[in-house]
């Protein structure tokens, strides 16, 4: 199930008056776990984008996580089994997760200084990739506002508006509908043709996480 993907954007945290972050016990971490014993949890599942993105989404609130995400990561990079820009831009969205976790404020500007240019040049070369644009999304929605992150928040949410109703079967339906509705909720300047073509989307539940996501 895709339910829980969009709701990882609760985990970074942005700038003046940020959202409580959610526990690691909070309810849609709890079906993240489900979904992945679902998937296969252990060491004799072989590496998937769909355990990927899991691992990844868990990680944001358990780092116990983020070393599973990083190896499953690194088995599909040296099987070759990532689209190139897809494989660069989780690099960098694990790279915001490593922050999150860094306890030296030093080592968090780090990791987020090493995130930026993989994010960035991720979608510079598949500016149409939804799922790249997500990840981008979600790694700086909530940084604080001196990052200077706001002309690239806007910009995905702009460019995902307009990408998500052509996106059927790039990226699964369930995550799809739960992107629609993040971005129904938190985009202020959508327009009312993007608002329309997303409301049905939003309103879709799928169990079909296995369908590909690695290319544009």
């Amino acid at each position: 199930m895709q339910v829980f993907f969009a709701s990882c954007a609760w985990a970074v945290v942005q700038a003046k008056e940020p959202p409580a972050a959610p526990s690691a016990d909070d309810a849609i971490f709890q079906e993240g776990r489900r979904h992945l014993e679902k998937i296969g949890a252990d060491g004799k599942a072989a590496p998937s984008l769909e355990r990927l993105r899991t691992f990844w989404f868990l990680s944001v609130a358990q780092d116990s996580m983020l070393p599973h995400a990083r190896a499953e990561w690194e088995a599909l990079r040296s099987r070759k089994e990532l689209y190139p820009d897809l494989e660069r831009a989780y690099q960098g969205a694990l790279a915001v997760v490593e922050a999150k976790h860094a306890l030296w404020p030093p080592a968090k500007l780090d990791h987020l200084k090493r995130a930026a240019p993989l994010l960035d040049s991720a979608v510079a070369k598949s500016p149409h990739h939804p799922e790249i644009r997500y990840l981008r999304l979600m790694s700086c929605f909530y940084l604080p506002f001196f990052f200077g992150r706001k002309w690239s928040v806007d910009a995905d949410f702009r460019a995902l508006a307009q990408l998500l109703p052509q996106s059927r079967g790039v990226v699964p339906e369930g995550l799809r509908a739960e992107v629609a509705k993040f971005v129904l909720e938190n985009f202020q300047g959508i327009s009312p043709q993007d608002r329309s073509r997303l409301v049905p989307l939003a309103a879709v539940r799928s169990d079909r996480g296995q369908e590909s996501a690695s290319r544009p």
